[in-house]
Protein backbone atom coordinates (compact mmCIF):
# COMPACT_ATOMS: atom_id res chain seq x y z
CA UNK A 1 0.00 0.00 0.00
CA UNK A 2 1.29 3.46 -0.65
CA UNK A 3 2.23 6.46 1.73
CA UNK A 4 -1.37 7.97 0.65
CA UNK A 5 -3.14 4.84 1.79
CA UNK A 6 -4.57 3.83 -1.72
CA UNK A 7 -3.51 0.52 -3.17
CA UNK A 8 -1.61 0.35 -6.23
CA UNK A 9 -0.75 -2.06 -9.14
CA UNK A 10 1.04 -4.77 -8.30
CA UNK A 11 4.17 -4.65 -10.33
CA UNK A 12 4.72 -8.67 -11.74
CA UNK A 13 7.66 -10.90 -11.28
CA UNK A 14 9.79 -11.13 -14.21
CA UNK A 15 7.80 -12.69 -16.83
CA UNK A 16 4.30 -12.17 -14.43
CA UNK A 17 1.25 -10.69 -15.05
CA UNK A 18 0.26 -7.58 -13.51
CA UNK A 19 -3.08 -7.97 -11.52
CA UNK A 20 -5.76 -5.15 -11.13
CA UNK A 21 -6.16 -2.94 -8.25
CA UNK A 22 -9.54 -3.94 -6.56
CA UNK A 23 -10.18 0.25 -6.23
CA UNK A 24 -9.77 0.17 -10.41
CA UNK A 25 -11.84 -2.80 -10.99
CA UNK A 26 -15.37 -1.08 -10.19
CA UNK A 27 -16.59 2.30 -10.52
CA UNK A 28 -20.10 2.68 -9.14
CA UNK A 29 -20.68 6.38 -10.60
CA UNK A 30 -20.09 5.89 -14.09
CA UNK A 31 -22.72 5.39 -16.69
CA UNK A 32 -22.67 2.01 -18.29
CA UNK A 33 -24.56 1.18 -21.21
CA UNK A 34 -26.04 -2.69 -21.64
CA UNK A 35 -24.75 -5.47 -24.01
CA UNK A 36 -27.79 -5.33 -25.69
CA UNK A 37 -27.42 -1.19 -26.44
CA UNK A 38 -23.39 -2.56 -27.35
CA UNK A 39 -25.16 -5.41 -29.31
CA UNK A 40 -27.69 -2.74 -31.25
CA UNK A 41 -24.91 -0.18 -31.84
CA UNK A 42 -22.66 -2.32 -33.01
CA UNK A 43 -25.16 -4.00 -35.36
CA UNK A 44 -26.01 -0.69 -36.75
CA UNK A 45 -22.29 0.83 -37.53
CA UNK A 46 -21.51 -2.43 -39.40
CA UNK A 47 -24.83 -2.22 -41.23
CA UNK A 48 -24.55 1.58 -42.39
CA UNK A 49 -21.12 1.12 -43.62
CA UNK A 50 -21.38 1.64 -47.02
CA UNK A 51 -17.67 0.84 -48.02
CA UNK A 52 -16.70 -2.69 -46.03
CA UNK A 53 -17.11 -4.33 -42.94
CA UNK A 54 -14.98 -2.18 -40.94
CA UNK A 55 -11.54 -4.11 -39.32
CA UNK A 56 -12.90 -3.58 -35.90
CA UNK A 57 -14.87 -1.18 -33.49
CA UNK A 58 -14.11 0.62 -29.91
CA UNK A 59 -17.36 0.58 -28.46
CA UNK A 60 -17.17 3.19 -25.27
CA UNK A 61 -19.36 1.04 -22.22
CA UNK A 62 -18.68 2.87 -19.09
CA UNK A 63 -17.99 6.03 -17.95
CA UNK A 64 -18.47 9.63 -18.96
CA UNK A 65 -18.78 8.58 -22.76
CA UNK A 66 -20.69 5.59 -22.45
CA UNK A 67 -21.89 4.93 -25.95
CA UNK A 68 -19.52 6.31 -28.22
CA UNK A 69 -18.30 4.09 -30.90
CA UNK A 70 -15.00 4.30 -33.36
CA UNK A 71 -14.36 2.56 -36.55
CA UNK A 72 -11.56 1.00 -36.81
CA UNK A 73 -10.72 1.20 -40.63
CA UNK A 74 -7.39 1.55 -42.58
CA UNK A 75 -4.04 1.15 -41.36
CA UNK A 76 -3.93 4.64 -39.69
CA UNK A 77 -3.22 4.66 -35.52
CA UNK A 78 -5.41 5.57 -33.24
CA UNK A 79 -4.61 7.93 -30.44
CA UNK A 80 -7.27 7.61 -27.18
CA UNK A 81 -7.08 10.28 -24.76
CA UNK A 82 -8.32 13.25 -23.41
CA UNK A 83 -6.30 15.45 -25.45
CA UNK A 84 -8.05 17.67 -28.21
CA UNK A 85 -5.73 16.08 -30.82
CA UNK A 86 -6.63 12.12 -30.03
CA UNK A 87 -8.41 10.47 -32.15
CA UNK A 88 -11.05 8.91 -29.73
CA UNK A 89 -11.35 11.96 -27.31
CA UNK A 90 -12.51 10.83 -24.12
CA UNK A 91 -13.89 13.24 -21.59
CA UNK A 92 -11.85 11.38 -18.65
CA UNK A 93 -10.19 13.78 -16.30
CA UNK A 94 -8.33 10.56 -14.78
CA UNK A 95 -6.62 9.22 -18.34
CA UNK A 96 -3.48 10.71 -19.89
CA UNK A 97 -4.00 13.16 -23.15
CA UNK A 98 -2.26 10.35 -25.42
CA UNK A 99 -3.46 7.30 -23.45
CA UNK A 100 -2.99 4.46 -25.62
CA UNK A 101 -2.87 3.76 -29.45
CA UNK A 102 -4.84 1.28 -31.26
CA UNK A 103 -2.60 0.35 -34.52
CA UNK A 104 -3.53 -2.18 -37.12
CA UNK A 105 -0.99 -4.92 -37.23
CA UNK A 106 -1.34 -7.14 -40.46
CA UNK A 107 -4.81 -8.46 -40.12
CA UNK A 108 -5.73 -7.59 -36.27
CA UNK A 109 -5.29 -4.71 -34.03
CA UNK A 110 -2.32 -4.24 -31.28
CA UNK A 111 -3.40 -1.59 -28.42
CA UNK A 112 -0.19 -0.14 -27.03
CA UNK A 113 0.27 1.72 -23.63
CA UNK A 114 1.34 5.88 -23.62
CA UNK A 115 0.68 6.04 -20.40
CA UNK A 116 3.43 5.11 -18.47
CA UNK A 117 1.41 6.11 -14.98
CA UNK A 118 -1.92 4.84 -14.52
CA UNK A 119 -1.19 2.52 -17.73
CA UNK A 120 -4.22 0.36 -19.68
CA UNK A 121 -6.12 -2.75 -18.49
CA UNK A 122 -7.18 -5.57 -21.16
CA UNK A 123 -9.42 -7.96 -19.49
CA UNK A 124 -7.79 -6.60 -16.05
CA UNK A 125 -4.64 -7.22 -16.60
CA UNK A 126 -1.96 -4.06 -17.31
CA UNK A 127 -0.41 -4.28 -20.30
CA UNK A 128 1.90 -2.36 -22.05
CA UNK A 129 1.53 -3.98 -26.08
CA UNK A 130 -1.34 -6.35 -26.81
CA UNK A 131 -3.14 -7.54 -29.94
CA UNK A 132 -6.52 -7.33 -29.50
CA UNK A 133 -9.34 -10.11 -29.73
CA UNK A 134 -13.16 -9.75 -30.14
CA UNK A 135 -14.74 -8.83 -26.31
CA UNK A 136 -11.34 -8.00 -24.86
CA UNK A 137 -12.56 -5.35 -22.32
CA UNK A 138 -10.16 -2.47 -22.30
CA UNK A 139 -9.80 -0.03 -18.99
CA UNK A 140 -8.64 3.60 -19.22
CA UNK A 141 -8.90 5.48 -15.58
CA UNK A 142 -12.92 5.54 -15.23
CA UNK A 143 -13.30 4.39 -18.77
CA UNK A 144 -14.24 1.02 -20.41
CA UNK A 145 -14.07 0.38 -23.64
CA UNK A 146 -14.86 -3.39 -25.67
CA UNK A 147 -13.14 -3.90 -28.54
CA UNK A 148 -15.47 -5.86 -31.19
CA UNK A 149 -13.78 -7.44 -34.83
Amino acid sequence: MSDSGQKSAQQPEVGGAWTLPVSMQVVDAAPRISNAKIAELTKTLLDQSKSKKPAGLIVITEGIDAGKVMELVGETGVIIGSSEQALLRLNDESISHQHCEVIADKHQHKLINLAFLSGTWVNQQRIRSQILKSNDVIRLGNTELIYVC
